[in-house]
């Protein structure tokens, strides 16, 4: 080392007083812009994307799906074990159903590109109702677009083996990217110089470690003597290969008046806790999950915590659900025939309850208004089977539909043994009123008035009460 700086300062031409930087400011580098990109850089290297994408996968493989036949009057009628609603718990013969979701929002979240095969029954041409459905790696697909059909095919290319699909083979969902009309936008893409400041910060902090946190700084030039343009790249080099990166800090002998000056912040000026808090407050948003729920956040109180789990769910699970319940309707459904829908119940999901309790105080004002129990069911989404009875009116401040009351007719409260309700004193003298001849008509149309313009007064409180999927 001695030697090789005597030498070098021994071929000084021309006199000046110069700085050579062991570390200078340059144009940030950033990765290349790609699906493995992405997932080398962002999912397999920081805790925070891995978290993330990790949290919305699993919330959205432990969602059930359920069938329905739609009737003419748009009234969804649930079946039970149908060929759609087995299929997707168990897709093929490799995987269950969650890990088939779970790898579907992996691929979702990290390429904004999903893509699906629907392996069909008939052997010709691949026609028939589904068999098996198989989650494709987006890094592996190619769109073919077409002038006229848009998209006449799609290709899965894997080691120089292709494989080409029809339109109807294949379901492709994506995240909107305004600059490609064919191909969805990964989330990691608008993030990506975060990801990269991150990982930068890691690498960074690395080095500062194992080199016990020891600033850099510059050489400095004696005065009255300059390096020619040659000298300075050459001994930067030497600077670059011996003493930076995982060399940095190692001891230098310095001579002939060169000295070493401290030129770079410290870990405490550069606020790195702040920095490093800030990168995964941001890669949090990116996803569109809440810092509390992957600790990226300060810890928080039990009842923030429920608050975040709520909104996770409803301002990112359940929009991703909806995205896939749709391209599902749009391409699988019709293949059993007319009026089959598929749908997710989120009823029973933890973070859903305290939606479904609101749902549950909302039925029970509706029911004081009048509207009936398969209205109220319908309009909430709450999920139960519509009963034979459930379309006639309430009486205000019961649960009893208006024609019960009036006729005395019997329930069926679904144990399968109709029970007469007991009937009140004020019900036995209004039916004997009813009983006179001469009061009926008047009297029935008194109630069917009254009725009328109470449905006019409360035909407001549907649209009024919202809130409900």
């Amino acid at each position: 080392m001695r030697d090789w700086f005597q030498n070098f300062l021994s071929k000084f031409t021309s006199q000046g007083f110069g700085t050579l930087p062991g570390f200078t400011a340059s144009t940030p580098t950033w990765s290349s812009l790609g699906y493995r990109d992405y997932v080398k850089e962002g999912y397999q290297s920081l805790i925070w994307v891995y978290r993330c994408v990790r949290e919305i996968s699993e919330a959205v493989s432990s969602v059930p799906w359920k069938t329905f036949k739609v009737a003419e009057d748009g009234t969804r009628i649930p079946v039970p074990g149908h060929k759609f609603e087995q299929l997707l718990k168990r897709p093929n013969d490799i995987m269950s159903g969650p890990a088939f979701f779970d790898a579907w929002t992996t691929f979702f979240m990290l390429s904004g590109n999903s893509f699906v095969e629907i392996v069909r029954r008939g052997v010709e041409n691949n026609q028939g109702e589904p068999l098996e459905l198989f989650p494709l790696r987006p890094d592996f697909m190619k769109v073919v677009p077409d002038p006229k059909l848009f998209v006449s095919g799609y290709i899965l290319e894997v080691q120089g083996v292709k494989i080409s699909y029809r339109p109807d083979e294949i379901i492709h969902w994506k995240l909107i990217d305004p600059l490609n009309d064919h191909v969805g936008m990964a989330p990691s893409r608008a993030g990506a110089r975060i990801i990269d400041t991150e990982n930068s910060a890691i690498g960074w902090n690395k080095v500062m470690l194992e080199n016990a946190a020891q600033p850099s700084g510059m050489l400095v030039i004696p005065e009255g003597k300059r390096l020619s343009p040659i000298q300075k790249l050459f001994l930067k080099e030497q600077l670059d290969n011996k003493f930076s990166r995982a060399n940095a800090h190692r001891p230098m002998l310095l001579e002939n008046g060169i000295t070493w000056e401290q030129m770079s912040i410290s870990q405490r000026d550069m606020e790195f806790s702040t920095l490093r808090k800030m990168n995964a407050i941001e890669i949090c948003a990116l996803f569109g999950t809440p810092p509390e729920l992957v600790g990226a956040g300060d810890r928080p109180k039990f009842e923030n915590y429920k608050i975040a789990r709520l909104s996770f769910w409803e301002e990112t699970v359940i929009t991703i659900l909806d995205q896939l319940k749709a391209g599902m309707n749009m391409h699988i459904a019709p293949l059993y025939g007319d009026r089959i829908e598929i749908g997710y119940d989120i009823t029973n999901i933890p973070a859903m309850r305290s939606v479904f309790t609101e749902k549950v105080e909302t039925a029970s004002k509706l029911a004081d208004l009048g509207y009936s129990l398969n209205q109220i069911n319908r309009r909430l989404n709450l999920g139960f089977e519509d009963v034979e009875w459930g379309d006639e009116p309430l009486v205000p401040g019961t649960l009893v539909p208006i024609m019960a009351v009036i006729s005395g007719e019997t329930l069926d409260t679904g144990d399968g043994e109709p029970k007469p309700k007991p009937e009140p004193k004020a019900l036995s003298e209004f039916k004997q009123l009813l009983a006179a001849e001469d009061h009926v008509s008047p009297l029935m149309q008194g109630i069917q008035d009254g009725y009328k313009r109470a449905s006019v007064l409360n035909g407001n409180a549907m649209s009024i009460i919202g809130g409900t999927r």
